[in-house]
């Protein structure tokens, strides 16, 4: 079960991964963010670029999709 207490830390962890050259373990964080915070337009984003990395196009843009749709309220 996830815990909203590690919400920082599972997105900055995200972060981290994807500056390190590690994009399927910053989608699995920044995937934890999202279950934790859905509204957060900015995990989102992260998380679209570490599908363009590892080349799964299709799910970037649905990501980036909803950044822009959170973004604009």
């Amino acid at each position: 079960k996830l815990n909203s207490e590690y919400l920082s830390a599972y997105y900055n962890r995200g972060r981290l991964h994807f500056e390190y050259g590690e994009p399927h373990k910053a989608i699995d964080d920044f995937t934890k963010v999202i279950e934790l915070n859905p509204n957060e337009p900015n995990s989102y984003y992260y998380r679209a670029q570490a599908y363009r990395e590892i080349g799964e196009r299709k799910k970037a843009r649905a990501d980036e999709k909803i950044q822009k749709k959170l973004e604009k309220g």
